[in-house]
This record gives C-alpha cells, sequence and structure tokens, in this order.
C-alpha cells in the first residue's frame, strides 16, 4: 500500500511536471487495435491495445507486457 506522502508527491508531479501531452503524442505514434473478446456470460468484450514489437538486439532480450486498466 501507498504512503499518503508519496501518493501526495505522485499527484503534484502529474499537476506540475508531467507532460501529458507528449505521452499522449508519444502513445499516438504506436499502432493501435481493436478488437472483440468473447467471455463466457458476459458476452462480447471490445477491447483497445497498443502493439509494438522490440526490433534488433532488443527483440532478444524482450519483456512481454500487458497493462490493463
Amino acid at each position: 500500500m501507498a504512503l499518503l506522502s508519496d501518493t501526495k508527491r505522485l499527484v503534484n508531479h502529474w499537476l506540475t511536471s508531467y507532460n501529458w501531452r507528449y505521452q499522449d503524442a508519444t502513445l499516438d505514434e504506436l499502432p493501435h487495435f481493436k478488437t472483440k473478446i468473447a467471455i463466457d456470460g458476459f458476452g462480447e468484450l471490445g477491447v483497445h491495445f497498443l502493439h509494438q514489437e522490440a526490433t534488433g538486439n532488443a527483440k532478444e532480450n524482450a519483456i512481454p507486457l500487458l497493462f490493463i486498466h
């Protein structure tokens, strides 16, 4: 569990110095995809994801990441 002081410091960083527009632009440069996943008892769930393969030497040591929010 995060300490309140750490959370306040992070929120302050987001509000005062984090460059949201730069991060948005960087993410927009990556390939975006949409698909539907069938879930028993629920139906279809629409998902939006980004996919970027590692290249060159980085490909050999790449670690797959999945962020869900």
